[in-house]
């Protein structure tokens, strides 16, 4: 989870919901080692990370088949903390639950094939449609 307080951190210092994609790469500090949450490649495994990270998706592109679906891509053992992939208000998105509880978002906003943007929503009145679209 400290990737999304790192996230809620830059978006207040940024002023709003957009973050500039070289924030994502340059990431945060967890226990004295940088941790990136945008590699060279789509899928990679940081520093300091037990398991693989990836903030990006394959976009749909009309007429041409995905070569794979995104899927939930953490769970916390027996936390009831996980991160699911999920499309919202037409947005690749990852929802953030604790305790089953949906905590904030990550929206991408795909252009030419690349994320362009990244929108972070925590503010529980705007997480209350994401809810209702979840059910």
């Amino acid at each position: 989870m400290a990737a999304f307080s790192f996230l809620k951190d830059q978006t207040t210092l940024h002023g709003g919901s957009v973050l500039p994609r070289r924030v994502l790469e340059r990431g945060f500090d967890l226990n004295g080692r940088r941790v990136p949450l945008l590699g060279p490649q789509g899928i990679f495994k940081p520093a300091g990370c037990e398991l693989p990270l990836s903030i990006t998706t394959v976009p749909e592109v009309p007429g041409k088949e995905r070569p794979y679906e995104d899927e939930t891509t953490y769970e916390g053992v027996d936390s009831g903390n996980r991160l699911v992939a999920n499309v919202i208000n037409g947005e690749s998105s990852v929802v953030a639950f604790v305790e089953g509880a949906v905590v904030s978002v990550l929206a991408l906003s795909v252009t030419d094939h690349l994320i362009s943007r990244v929108y972070v929503v925590s503010d529980q009145r705007k997480l209350a449609h994401v809810k209702r679209v979840l059910e």
